[in-house]
């Protein structure tokens, strides 16, 4: 490890010994003021991503109701939920909301299908303000996503330096994908703050055996389990590192077991209680309740009827078992996704790799690159290496073997370690090379990138993909169009004065919402014409005559990164 006390001090640096402290609190407080300002003014005009109306006030549903028979809760565990929720508690909404007859289709037994009754009527019942309910839900986001910037500053300052910690902390403030995931009512900005956190804490009673650090590390593995179902993952790479930690401390094997039981029970305990302390069957009939068979019924005889019984006995947090035959199924039938203008069902081993490279800003990824050949060269002397490493692994690898190839946001949580390995390797160069200017330079180019791309990061594709335009021949998904650009569409049509265009568009709630006028494209015609990035990368595979007559022509504007203009002269 660095040590940040050097005996000489050139008095001309920055970092020097008597401004260093202020310095850094400054330049910390500056990234994320700026950080949360990139935020705020990139999310204040995006209309509702796709998965929004899923999230939006699914927290003060379940406190409303204490009903868990709705959809989001198949996808993810609902700490996210109720965080963004918070504002929604003060925020005087019809009881009406929340009441809701669930449909009676056959084998729906009581689930209520949130998107389509709940959440689109809270963010469109005001046809005049549809934003409002909106922006209260993404603030917890964007609030979640400043205080991981400043868990990597502390965690970095600590491992390295001051300056290290700035480096990493820049590259976190105007990265791209987390100002694109950071500022909507979603899970992945939480789940990669409580996952980061945990093994920084982790670290930290490592460093110090204090029992402070050793609960707050409790404390953030339940929180990384009610965030994300991956966080599963997380426990036992946890563990190995308390063995470690007891192996290296000389305790006994019975020490790691007391510590490891203590870590595993308070955890789950954590994820119990944001369950509500509830206990029933896992196993119900109906579409969803008996979503276990899909998967059960590939296994051995014996597995599978053990796996049944287990089912339907009472257990706690029958829900999390239901999220995780939920999950397991959606990934086992395949999720359609799309990779250099092809789509498969089952997935590309190397679809996270690719869209790490051609997502990721050219000089983040450059630093990256020395930080983590610095670490390897220096791995010897680097104690703390598999704090860092293992979280990576553990988002990588199991990411590469699943179909849900969907977008770069799945692996995001491994970037929040790199970052922290590149302000490292940037600021040892720094140090044996003081005149070496350019881990600068490739900052000011992140930077600027970062400002010229503003306020449509969703979209950012970096120059090995030619940009956005580039992008779309690489990618779909929430990797360029997520549903945002509506209002700026709406916004578009009326400087322009379109009384009326044709859209092609996939969100599933109504675009007028947001004061779009159109008719929906449903052949050729003339006028103007609005197409969805992704509606017309699927549709061209799934559907080829479709936009073929499209295809011929040149879009004559981009509203945002994700609606593309067209213009068919009426001759």
């Amino acid at each position: 490890m660095i040590n940040s006390n050097r005996d000489t001090i050139d008095t001309l640096d920055t970092f020097d010994t008597t401004l260093k402290t202020k310095t850094f609190r400054i330049l910390t407080v500056l990234l994320v003021v700026l950080h949360f300002g990139l935020l705020v003014t990139s999310m204040w005009n995006s209309s509702a991503a796709s998965d929004e109306p899923d999230y939006v006030g699914a927290g003060r549903y379940i406190v409303e109701t204490g009903n868990w028979k709705f959809t989001s809760v198949q996808w993810h565990p609902p700490l996210t939920m109720y965080l963004n929720s918070i504002p929604l508690f003060f925020t005087d909404l019809p009881v009406k909301n929340w009441d809701v007859v669930p449909p009676q289709k056959e084998g729906s037994e009581g689930w209520v299908w949130y998107d389509a009754q709940i959440g689109e009527k809270l963010l469109f019942s005001e046809p005049q303000t549809p934003l409002r309910i909106l922006r209260l839900a993404r603030i917890p986001t964007i609030i979640l996503s400043c205080l991981l910037l400043l868990v990597i500053t502390n965690w970095t300052q600590v491992l390295f330096d001051k300056r290290a910690a700035i480096l990493a902390g820049v590259l976190f403030a105007f990265s791209p994908n987390f100002l694109a995931h950071g500022r909507f009512a979603h899970t992945d900005t939480g789940f990669a703050l409580f996952l980061t956190s945990q093994f920084w804490a982790l670290w930290n009673y490592r460093q110090s055996s204090k029992t402070t650090w050793f609960a707050a590390a409790v404390l953030f593995a339940g929180a990384t389990l009610g965030s994300k179902l991956n966080g599963l993952f997380s426990i036992p790479v946890a563990l190995f590192l308390l063995l470690i930690i007891t192996l290296g401390r000389k305790k006994s094997l019975w020490t790691f077991v007391k510590l490891a039981s203590v870590y595993s029970l308070g955890s789950f305990l954590i994820l119990w209680a944001l369950y509500g302390f509830d206990v029933g069957h896992p196993r119900e009939p109906g579409q969803l309740g008996a979503i276990l068979s899909i998967f059960t019924e590939k296994l051995p005889g014996p597995i599978s009827t053990l796996l049944v019984r287990v089912a339907e006995s009472p257990l706690p947090f029958p829900q999390y078992f239901r999220l995780i035959a939920s999950i397991v199924a959606y990934s086992t039938r395949g999720v359609t996704a799309f990779l250099f203008g092809e789509i498969s069902h089952t997935g590309w081993w190397y679809y996270f790799p690719v869209a790490f490279l051609v997502k990721t800003p050219v000089p983040t990824i450059l630093l990256m690159a020395l930080g983590v050949y610095w670490n390897l060269k220096n791995y010897r002397t680097q104690h703390w290496t598999l704090y860092l490493w293992l979280p990576i692994f553990m988002i990588v690898v199991p990411a590469m073997n699943t179909s849900i190839n969907i977008g770069v946001r799945h692996i995001m949580p491994a970037f929040t370690f790199l970052i922290i390995l590149a302000g490292g390797g940037a600021s040892a160069v720094l140090k044996k090379f003081p005149k070496a200017g350019f881990p600068y330079l490739l900052l000011i180019w992140l930077i600027v990138s970062t400002f010229i791309q503003h306020p449509h990061h969703l979209s950012y594709f970096n120059c090995i993909a030619g940009g956005t335009e580039g992008g779309e021949k690489i990618l779909s998904d929430s990797n360029i169009d997520f549903g945002e650009d509506f209002v700026r569409l709406a916004q578009w049509q009326k400087n322009n004065k379109i009384e009326n265009l044709s859209l092609a568009y996939f969100v599933p709630y109504d675009p007028s919402f947001y004061g779009v006028r159109f008719s929906e494209l449903k052949g050729p015609t003339k006028g103007y014409v609005a197409v969805q990035v992704m509606e017309q990368q699927l549709g061209r595979i799934l559907e080829p005559e479709r936009f073929l007559w499209l295809d011929q022509l040149e879009p004559v504007e981009r509203v945002g990164g994700s609606i593309k203009i067209y213009f068919i002269d009426e001759n």
